[in-house]
């Protein structure tokens, strides 16, 4: 293995592929080994694993799932999200096991938002207007180097802030809304990297 290969691989702490079995209430097992914890935010609601994507099941509400992650700088990438109008996938860097506390980024219809969560009140820490077209894929990231938030849409940076909240909170994951039942959402890829 060369050097580039022994520098990457030292740097992904997770990656899930979601090449798995279905299931119906939650995520199971990264294939890096690391347990996801789904939070019931609604009763019923999870994310799962579906003909080896991830996605929400179909029932209206918000899903959500976390793993352990006790690095301070840290990149999580989703790879291959195909989003469908009305439903919201967040990315989350930073949470707790409850989502009261986080900083995240909002995919929307309209807008890329990186936001954080503060005993449970959600403020926007920046939006940046962006049509995602029903349907469409994309890949993104969100790092964390100190306060300097960074977030990346198909490898390229797209916006950065700065915020110091919640440096230390030690699990990161996914989020998927929709006020409708209909999950038509779908992410291929979860990875979590050393920055």
């Amino acid at each position: 293995m060369n050097d580039l290969l022994l520098m990457q691989a030292s740097k992904l702490k997770v990656f899930d592929g979601a090449n798995r079995a279905n299931t119906t209430t939650g995520l199971g097992t990264a294939d890096t080994g690391q347990p996801w914890t789904n939070t019931t935010i609604i009763a019923g609601v999870n994310l799962i694993i579906s003909s080896n994507k991830i996605k929400r099941n179909s029932i209206m509400g918000t899903g959500f799932a976390w793993l352990d992650n006790p690095l301070l700088d840290r990149k999580v990438t989703v790879r291959n999200i195909t989003k469908y109008a009305s439903e919201i996938v967040g990315i989350l860097l930073k949470t707790d096991s409850t989502s009261d506390n986080r900083i995240y980024v909002n995919l929307t219809d309209t807008a890329i938002v990186l936001k954080k969560g503060v005993a449970g009140t959600h403020t926007d820490i920046a939006s940046y207007a962006y049509a995602w077209a029903d349907g469409a894929t994309h890949t993104v990231s969100i790092q964390s180097v100190g306060d300097v938030l960074t977030v990346f849409l198909d490898g390229i940076p797209f916006a950065s802030a700065t915020d110091n909240s919640h440096q230390t909170l030690t699990k990161c994951g996914l989020v998927v809304y929709s006020a409708v039942a209909t999950a038509n959402s779908t992410i291929d890829e979860f990875v979590l990297e050393a920055v």
